[in-house]
């Protein structure tokens, strides 16, 4: 019954501020007062019902993308105001340089295992020039936490975005012949 009452309430004052604002009649500002409360609810509701429609993997890669948008253009505003295809392409390029990289990991793991320490050391010296970078733009909020949430989100959600792929998927030694022989895949006899 409370919600209710707050519905009817914040319709009414709806409709109070489009007839004063606008200086409209009280049956014209009713009417729009409704065209405005249906045209709110169709906004809300559509893009939902769309990804309802498409389903939870649909969900699960608009959903990040959305998020990162949203705290990219709330931490900077200027560069998504004015330039917001450049950032949003500097997005996908991060998260398929996370894919990539996933992709690289599982399918070279000795490679990675035999240099763990090297890539664990390499972490300091990268956030060295990371943190010299943020010093060069002084006079803007991106800060070393914020620069490692813009472009962490997009490369983990990239690293997700494929499966990883198993290393023995491209070995070529897949037998010898006595064994093609033995299984009956030769042609000689």
């Amino acid at each position: 019954m409370t919600w209710l009452l707050i519905k009817i309430g914040l319709f009414l004052g709806l409709w109070y501020e489009v007839s004063v604002e606008l200086g409209l009649g009280h049956g014209t500002a009713f009417a729009v007062t409704l065209m405005l409360c249906g045209a709110g609810l169709m906004v809300l509701r559509l893009p939902g019902q769309l990804l309802a429609t498409l389903g939870p993997q649909a969900i699960a890669w608009v959903g990040p993308g959305v998020i990162w948008f949203g705290m990219a253009w709330w931490l900077m505003p200027d560069a998504v105001g004015t330039y917001p295809g450049l950032t949003l392409v500097a997005g996908a390029l991060l998260a398929l340089a996370g894919a990539g990289l996933h992709y690289t990991v599982s399918r070279y793991p000795a490679w990675f295992a035999r240099r763990k320490d090297m890539l664990r050391a390499s972490i300091v010296p990268v956030a060295c020039v990371l943190l010299s970078l943020v010093h060069a733009f002084t006079t803007s909020f991106l800060t070393f936490p914020v620069i490692a949430l813009l472009t962490g989100m997009p490369l983990r959600f990239g690293w997700r975005f494929i499966a990883p792929v198993a290393p023995h998927k491209f070995d070529a030694r897949m037998g010898d012949s006595e064994t093609f022989r033995r299984d009956g895949f030769s042609r000689d006899s």
